[in-house]
């Protein structure tokens, strides 16, 4: 789901009332999953797992993805690139930039 779509669901007003433990796996794609809204997750569904996916149509759809094992204290990444994707970071005239610089992603 992408994170307005899990901000509504989390705003249903029984939603403590559903036994949610079969729900294990969530992937949140199309925008940065929000720290609170995350929270909510775990809290609402207590045996999930939350996976962040990054990509685009036109690239697999998937390039990478933020596994739960990996997301804590980096909620904001996106992860490592899946198998058979190659990602650089580059500056405007493609070369890539040191570790930590702010760049475009090209994969």
């Amino acid at each position: 789901m992408v994170p307005v779509m899990t901000f509504f669901l989390l705003q249903l007003p029984d939603l403590d009332k559903y036994d949610t433990s079969s729900v294990q796996i969530w992937v949140s794609g199309a925008a940065i999953l929000p720290t609170e809204i995350r929270r909510q997750i775990m809290k609402h569904f207590p045996e999930v797992k939350i996976f962040d996916a990054f990509g685009q149509t036109e690239m697999s759809p998937v390039v990478s993805v933020l596994r739960p094992s990996e997301a804590e204290g980096r909620e904001t990444s996106v992860g490592k690139a899946l198998p058979f994707v190659e990602i650089r970071v580059v500056d405007d005239n493609d070369n890539d930039v040191p570790l930590g610089e702010v760049g475009e992603a090209v994969y």
